[in-house]
């Protein structure tokens, strides 16, 4: 088998057919038979065994561990993005598909196989469950099965491209006598909204929590800033009510 174009190769022909230039799965079957050293002919065997599976990704994994790179895993990363061949596809097709439901509690830096799990719908169902970032690293842990990146965090909110740790600025307010934490209002008070990147500053952010009316889930860091300014307003926080609201702090702080 070979691919016509992509970077994927080989040079182990087993098909008279080429490969699709996709991600996704080709099955095939294989007919066995052996030959004795005096006999000039092969001897078919029985029965046939397949059917076998090729699994069609980008690349080599980007920076994966091998033990993580099973046969499951790749089964499940193909699925998530089945027919996209660039790798701009792959991550949109990917970002599409993958579960999006965010929780309570970061799981980011579990290891890869809890993050991978719940991008395929399999959160942890106790304790830390995963926020909308932990959405992005689950992507993340499926792009790098497929071949492309690498991808790295963001977290888009007021501060200034790049943000990749969380910032979100707290001041104390002498007037309001309380700790005021600067935010959007989302149905609860939020900070950034987690994507993932691959690139510099304006490359394209995903996020499979989309966010936003109409709602956003691929874009710039400025179309993710630009989509929660227009839809959410910026706010200093000291309660957990939308009413909870200091009017005296200024900007907020960049890190």
């Amino acid at each position: 088998m070979t691919f016509q174009s992509w970077p994927s190769e080989t040079t182990v022909h087993v098909a008279d057919s080429d490969l699709a230039d996709t991600i996704g799965l080709t099955p095939f079957y294989v007919d066995w038979s052996y030959k004795v050293v005096s006999e000039p002919n092969w001897v078919p065997m029985s029965p046939q065994t397949g059917p076998h599976s090729v699994f069609r990704v980008f690349g080599p994994p980007a920076q994966l561990a091998f033990s993580n790179y099973t046969p499951d895993n790749l089964a499940d990363a193909v699925a998530q993005a089945d027919g996209a061949s660039t790798e701009a596809g792959i991550a949109s097709k990917a970002n599409d598909e993958v579960y999006d439901t965010p929780h309570e509690g970061c799981i980011c830096s579990s290891a890869f196989q809890v993050n991978f799990d719940a991008a395929l719908g399999s959160p942890p169902t106790s304790g830390d469950r995963g926020m909308c970032c932990c959405r992005a690293e689950g992507l993340k842990c499926v792009l790098q099965v497929l071949g492309i990146g690498p991808y790295a965090h963001d977290y888009a909110n007021e501060t200034n491209e790049p943000n990749p740790t969380k910032f979100a600025d707290a001041q104390y307010c002498d007037i309001c006598d309380e700790w005021c934490e600067r935010c959007y209002w989302a149905g609860r008070p939020m900070y950034w909204q987690g994507v993932v990147k691959c690139g510099g500053n304006g490359s394209t952010c995903y996020s499979p929590n989309e966010i936003g009316d109409p709602p956003r889930d691929e874009g710039t860091y400025a179309e993710f800033q630009a989509t929660i300014e227009a839809k959410y307003d910026y706010a200093w926080y000291y309660g957990t009510g939308q009413q909870d609201t200091c009017p005296h702090l200024g900007e907020p702080r960049q890190p």
